[in-house]
């Protein structure tokens, strides 16, 4: 068989070693390369061989078990003292022969030291200050580069020691070390529990299997922000003072206190005597929404026990067993494309924009010639064949076998390869004896996790994480300090926005992220005179003018927050432009701001809501541009998923009966969550709204887009939203109010924009808000507008929301009492009449006014107001239309004690 072999080489690695030696292990153990004339040597990397190395070099002679470190702590105190230029900052470098320093990090290693040593290892600039600022007693700082203590609280008494890049990047316990390291003393139970907040939940959270470091993160950080009162893990979940889980919560566990390797047998000894139980898991079956709490009331010193399971295998045995002996009831966790990453699911305000090509998990394939064997010693044999006979260069990431007997083995594509010279190929004897298969494999290699998990289901592939773009997209590169700040900076954009008049006003704000000074706040109010001066525009010139260059235009509508010596106080260098700078944005900038952005060398953007021209995301990606010289990353809200579930919605709705109409509710949540709990699926008029009610609305939206409808209001306006009664709300810093984003305002003002304006049910039931218009003669005038809709103040959108029908006139009139801005256009029955009659329909079913027994009819019955907000003036009663699927219409009434029994 050799002599059929082109050539082939012979390779010994250790030729320093003894021509004896290295012909006898050459004898023993041969290894052979072979290769075609025609192929080239190539570089092939092994991460285990690289790992191997890395754990070598840790094993240096100062390192080994069996070397003694000399621990003469007179010698490291005499060592000599460094100082920055001035004298803010001293450090010492390592001694490697005489610092126990070395044996501390060597104990990071092992997690059984680790908890004898009682130490913590922090790696990473902003976990360390999170650290510092909970009272975490910090022993040794670890750095490379100077540049990276400025602007960090360290004590005095902290041992900052300065080692090589090279020494960081093996002593680092991470992937992409992030260039300083701090060895901490763990905290206590006590001390943790001193650092809390009164404002505490009586929650206790059970982690039952946990292993994931980046799920157990994102419990703690999520637990610690809510005020959980302590995490108790069960034997058998990861350690919860390594480093990646650390990372992950981002300064949360200095805040709440975890309890560790506890059996089940004990975790009473943990609790109280009286407790409410729950568990939750994702791998719950059938659940149906009939049996799902949506609210339930506890008492504030009702204490609550709240068990996560696995993130793979879900609850354990003893879990459940002790749900039995406890009454517990069991709750599910929806993951969406089975993704198994807690940190996922859980709601946050912002989302990396990237191609679709990483969040699309549907896995592409293409056919390929197969065979199958059931030998697998004849496996090896026939892969290198077919390697050399049918290469499959532009399917690299494919396994070439399939491991489960019988294996399957990969020849070539269908698309590619003709079936009869297949069939006859003559490499082996016993090739056509075998059965040809077309299977399906996917095309195209996966590029995130959840991706590599379906591909998997088909066909064996290689993945090759990209763990920057995986940080980016579970968001695990933010602190709570971070989130803190870009929620502060983009309050500051929203309210130079709020200048603007005339016309859609955008705040934009430009950061310096390592110490937190903001160097220049603009808007567009000058857009309007000069179509350049855009909001990113101004900004930037402003941060031209901050560095002493000449401003663009003498007229600039911003405003320059910094002077030059906040960024650099003790010396004279300069920067170009935006580098290394953030830039928050109220709406996403167009083609001419990114470009923008990207010449002044922007780091980061964050952007409120899109826009259809945009060009960070919607109808281009500028800063993913393969052929720039700089990219940079881009963050957006992501609140706007209901804005496109409301666009797939026509702007007039056709449906069908049966289903149930609610009325206005003028913000009344409890009557919202009685209707729900009573009727279950539903068909909306907004009207009137505060925040609670909005936000249960827009999340029923989103899980249940097919059978919930929303038709807008009045109010539901970019005016509406700053009206007293809901900007109050948002703002709100009591105990008793929720905590809203502040983008979650302008997210409103874009979701209205995209509400439908009515509805027909079976053709023969028409749904408005409020009224109908002499300008509407045919039902696709309202199927033709466009959404986003901003409602003018005189024509069909307005007439559809604000007129109102009156029994004392004929035909239409403009109110000429009435109080607002718009033209408010009143009609009588005659006009209603004429209107069912030219639509040929039945009943128009409106909302808008408050009745008082909850329903109204007008011109003959020909018209029904609905009001659904109970006890708004005068102890008014409430009203819901349920319509069946007969079109027969029966209308039910709430009174104040009905709402009562479910307070």
């Amino acid at each position: 068989m050799l002599g059929n072999i082109p050539h082939f080489v012979f390779v010994v690695r250790h030729l320093t070693k003894s021509v004896i030696f290295g012909t006898n292990k050459l004898f023993r153990f041969p290894k052979r390369i072979i290769k075609t004339d025609g192929e080239d040597d190539h570089l092939i990397f092994r991460p285990s061989i690289a790992e191997k190395r890395k754990r070598r070099m840790l094993r240096a002679p100062y390192l080994e078990t069996n070397v003694k470190v000399e621990t003469n702590t007179k010698h490291i105190a005499e060592q000599q003292l460094f100082k920055d230029p001035s004298g803010k900052i001293s450090w010492r470098n390592l001694n490697v022969k005489s610092d126990t320093l070395i044996e501390k990090i060597r104990a990071m290693r092992s997690r059984q030291r680790r908890k004898i040593a009682n130490t913590i290892l922090l790696e990473g600039k902003n976990l360390i200050m999170e650290a510092v600022a909970a009272g975490i007693q910090l022993q040794h700082v670890l750095f490379c580069d100077l540049k990276v203590l400025e602007n960090m609280p360290l004590p005095d008494e902290v041992d900052k020691v300065r080692i090589s890049t090279h020494r960081m990047n093996t002593w680092s316990l991470l992937d992409s070390p992030p260039g300083i390291m701090a060895v901490a003393k763990k905290p206590t139970y006590e001390e943790i529990s001193k650092s809390k907040n009164s404002n505490i939940l009586p929650l206790t959270v059970i982690c039952d299997g946990m292993k994931d470091p980046g799920n157990v993160g994102s419990l703690i950080r999520s637990l610690a922000a809510v005020g959980c009162r302590r995490i108790l893990a069960v034997t058998g979940c990861c350690y919860f003072w390594e480093v990646k889980v650390l990372r992950s919560a981002s300064g949360a566990h200095f805040y709440i206190p975890v309890y560790e390797d506890i059996s089940w047998n004990r975790i009473l000894d943990y609790l109280p005597h009286d407790f409410f139980l729950y568990l939750a898991d994702s791998n719950v079956k059938n659940q149906k929404n009939e049996e799902s709490l949506l609210t339930t009331r506890f008492q504030r010193d009702t204490e609550i026990v709240l068990v996560v399971g696995s993130e793979r295998t879900g609850l354990s045995e003893q879990a459940l067993r002790f749900s039995e002996q406890h009454a517990g009831k069991r709750l599910h966790i929806p993951m969406t494309n089975d993704n198994r990453s807690y940190s996922n699911c859980m709601t946050k305000d912002w989302q990396v924009v990237l191609p679709k090509k990483y969040w699309n998990n549907v896995v592409e394939v293409d056919e390929f010639y197969a065979i199958e064997l059931d030998d697998a010693k004849l496996v090896s044999s026939y892969v290198q064949a077919f390697s050399e006979l049918w290469p499959i260069y532009s399917y690299k990431h494919l396994k070439r076998v399939r491991g489960t007997q019988p294996f399957t083995i990969l020849l070539a594509p269908v698309v590619e390869t003709d079936e009869n010279k297949l069939s006859k190929a003559e490499c082996f004897s016993d090739l056509a004896k075998l059965k040809l298969l077309k299977i399906n494999v996917p095309k195209y290699p996966p590029l995130t996790r959840s991706q590599y998990e379906a591909a998997m289901l088909i066909w064996p592939v290689a993945f090759h994480p990209n763990k920057r773009i995986a940080n980016l997209m579970d968001l695990s590169i933010f602190s709570n300090a971070d989130v803190f700040n870009a929620d502060r900076y983009m309050r500051m954009c929203i309210d130079s926005a709020k200048k603007v008049k005339g016309q859609v006003g955008v705040g934009c704000a430009i950061v310096e992220p390592k110490t937190g000074t903001v160097i220049s706040v603009a808007n567009n109010s000058l857009a309007s005179e000069n179509p350049i001066q855009h909001a990113v525009m101004c900004a930037i010139d402003l941060v031209a003018e901050f560095q002493g260059g000449k401003p663009l235009s003498r007229q600039c509508s911003g405003v320059l927050h910094a002077e030059k010596d906040q960024l650099f106080p003790d010396s004279g260098s300069c920067f170009y432009l935006c580098t290394g700078f953030d830039c928050y944005v109220t709406r996403e900038p167009c083609a001419m701001c990114s470009m923008a952005l990207l010449h002044s060398r922007i780091r980061r953007v964050f952007y409120g809501y899109p826009v259809n021209h945009g060009a960070l995301g919607s109808a281009a990606m500028i800063h993913m541009l393969k052929s720039s010289n700089h990219r940079f990353d881009v963050f957006k809200e992501i609140l706007e998923d209901v804005v496109k579930i409301l666009a797939k919605d026509a702007t007039l709705l056709e449906l069908e009966a049966p289903l149930i109409i609610v009325g206005d509710l003028r913000g009344n949540f409890h009557m919202l969550l009685h209707i729900f709990v009573k009727y279950g699926n539903i068909y909306g008029d907004l009207s009137h709204f505060n925040l609670r009610t909005i936000t249960l609305i827009s999340l029923l939206k989103i899980f249940h887009c097919d059978t919930i409808f929303l038709l807008r209001g009045n109010f539901e306006s970019s005016v509406s939203i700053y009206l007293p009664g809901v900007s109050k709300e948002a703002d709100d810093d009591d105990d008793d109010a929720y905590n809203f984003s502040t983008l979650f305002l302008l997210h409103l003002q874009e979701m209205f924009h995209h509400l439908p304006l009515a509805a027909v049910i079976m053709s023969r039931i028409f749904c408005v808000h409020s009224g109908i218009s002499p300008m509407l003669v045919d039902f696709d005038q309202i199927r033709s507008l466009q959404r986003p809709l901003n409602v003018p103040k005189i024509g069909l959108i307005v007439d559809l929301l604000n007129a109102e029908p009156k029994s004392s006139i004929q035909g239409y009139v403009f109110n000429e009492n009435s109080n607002s801005n718009i033209n408010n256009l009143i009609f009588g029955e005659n006009v209603v009449k004429q209107f069912c009659n030219d639509f040929a329909i039945d009943l128009i079913i409106r909302g808008h006014e408050n009745v008082e027994k909850g329903y109204a009819y007008f011109a003959e019955e020909k018209m029904l107001s609905i009001f659904s907000c109970l006890n708004y003036e005068d102890n008014n009663e409430a009203a819901v239309v349920e319509i069946y699927s007969t079109l027969e219409i029966q209308i039910n009434t709430f009174r104040q004690s009905e709402l009562s029994s479910i307070n």
